[in-house]
């Protein structure tokens, strides 16, 4: 999980890099942060974490969002 966020965060950086305009930025939003995303998605999976591994995986992926 740690390494999924990680993984999630490198990409939505690299991607932010390369926008030029606003509407480019609302699809980056939309894309990396939306209710649909890989990181919302990962959020919906830390049920299925041990209670050790939540607030790890908790912090990390408050951080990466």
């Amino acid at each position: 999980m740690l390494d999924e966020l990680k993984q999630l965060q490198s990409e939505g950086l690299k991607a932010l890099e390369g926008l030029h305009s606003e509407d480019e930025l609302q699809s980056w939003r939309s894309q990396h942060l939306g209710r649909n995303s890989a990181l919302m998605q990962a959020f919906k999976q830390f049920g299925k974490l041990s209670q050790e591994e939540r607030p790890k995986a908790g912090q990390l992926a408050n951080e990466v969002k």
